[in-house]
């Protein structure tokens, strides 16, 4: 029986290398997403902190202590910005990721038929050959 050599194996070896790029990319992006969170979580903290302690020390720091917040918020604002974009980046990464499984599934469908195709021809002619052997005992066993 000869081996089965599936002829579009080159590219569904591509298809599943770009499927696992896209994979990667997605993992990057919820490492960026989660430091950003973890970024703007902190700000807030700080922020918190840092207002509680001036105001304790000085009511007459409370102009800077405002300024302080309102940059701080600023910051917080960008990172949310930065999540968001994230976020889209993300989901369009997953589409993406969507569209190779897709197109690796098709290779992997065509490869399932390519192969029930090569065992029935590879049955057809191991038949053939039994064939001709029986009729070829039949033949000397009557002779």
């Amino acid at each position: 029986m000869s081996k089965f050599n599936f002829k579009y194996d080159s590219i569904k070896k591509v298809k599943n290398l770009l499927e696992k790029k896209v994979q990667k990319e997605i993992a990057f992006i919820d490492l960026e997403i989660d430091r950003n969170i973890y970024e703007r979580e902190k700000l807030i903290l700080e922020a918190a902190e840092n207002i509680k302690n001036r105001i304790s020390n000085k009511v007459s720091e409370l102009k800077a202590v405002e300024n302080y917040k309102r940059s701080l918020e600023k910051k917080i604002e960008i990172i949310q910005k930065q999540i968001a974009e994230l976020e889209k980046q993300k989901e369009d990464k997953m589409k993406e990721l969507i569209e190779k499984s897709k197109e690796n599934k098709i290779f992997q469908t065509l490869e399932e038929a390519h192969l029930e195709n090569f065992k029935h021809e590879e049955n057809l002619k191991d038949e053939g050959k039994i064939n001709e052997i029986a009729t070829q005992k039949f033949i000397r066993n009557k002779g």
